[in-house]
């Protein structure tokens, strides 16, 4: 069976297939992608703006970026769902600890400049 073609898989720069299209060798591609992903970083910012200011403006931005990003994950959850709720409630009996809905728990992971999102989370046990 051949494989369908998504739509729309290919027309966009940032896609790694827009650039096969181009002409481009897969490896050529992925270079592509990958620049194209990158557009604010930190040397570009010491490149246009010089290593102090850029090294500010870099800072500002990741933690405006950071905090819209806690804004929104990290703020009380509006609703749960009911299959949350219904898995919830069962593992209440093993887990009594347990959050979930409005305490729905989300952790920022300085290492790796992630947000977590846990659902259902027994902060004790850290399951």
């Amino acid at each position: 069976m051949a494989k369908r073609k998504k739509k729309n898989d290919d027309i966009l720069p940032n896609q790694y297939k827009y650039w096969i299209k181009k002409g481009y060798s897969e490896e050529e591609a992925k270079a592509k992608v990958c620049e194209r992903q990158s557009t604010f970083t930190l040397e570009k910012c010491k490149q246009k703006y010089g290593i102090e200011k850029g090294t500010i403006i870099f800072n500002e931005r990741q933690r405006k970026w950071k905090q819209k990003i806690f804004n929104k994950y990290g703020s009380i959850a509006k609703s749960t769902s009911s299959y949350n709720i219904m898995i919830a409630e069962t593992l209440m009996i093993e887990y009594p600890n347990i959050l979930f809905g409005k305490d729905e728990k989300f952790i920022y992971d300085n290492v790796n400049e992630r947000v977590y999102k846990y659902d259902i989370c027994d902060p004790i046990s850290k399951k």
